[in-house]
């Protein structure tokens, strides 16, 4: 421990004289350095535990996320694959004539467009590329757990 002394001859309002002994000086400043030391050594992670776990991490997920990517991928290549055919629907609905209400008109490609997904066994709502909206809150919340 430091010792405080006080001067001969000071109130005890006063303010105490920190002067240390060299011996307890000598005490006092190879403690920082032992309990450093044994911080390190209890806190210490073995090599390569990190690489494992992420390693491990990223294999798990990208195991779940498999059916979401192959899903994905099979629905973006029949859709490249019917681009024609829509853009065909697209040219007969502006070849309506003209007294044809935008109403009717939307109805009509609508009706068209779900009667080709029905034939190229498409859902409407898995057209939307999901792949990204579930990793991206994985991955900030995996960089701020590596941070902490």
């Amino acid at each position: 421990g430091v010792r405080i002394q006080r001067q001969v001859g000071s109130s005890p309002d006063s303010s105490p004289d920190l002067s240390l002994q060299s011996a307890e000086l000598a005490d006092t400043a190879s403690v920082p350095a032992a309990t450093n030391q044994q911080t390190q050594s209890s806190s210490a992670v073995p090599p390569g535990t990190w690489l494992i776990s992420i390693g491990a991490f990223v294999l798990g997920f990208r195991g779940l996320m498999f059916p979401i990517a192959y899903y994905s991928a099979r629905t973006a290549y029949k859709v490249n694959k019917i681009q024609a055919e829509i853009q065909s629907i697209k040219r007969i609905m502006a070849g309506l004539p003209q007294s044809t209400s935008l109403q009717q008109r939307g109805i009509a490609m609508k009706k068209m467009r779900e009667e080709l997904f029905r034939q190229y066994n498409l859902n409407k709502y898995f057209v939307f590329p999901w792949l990204p909206l579930v990793q991206i809150p994985v991955f900030v919340s995996t960089f701020i757990a590596m941070r902490q």
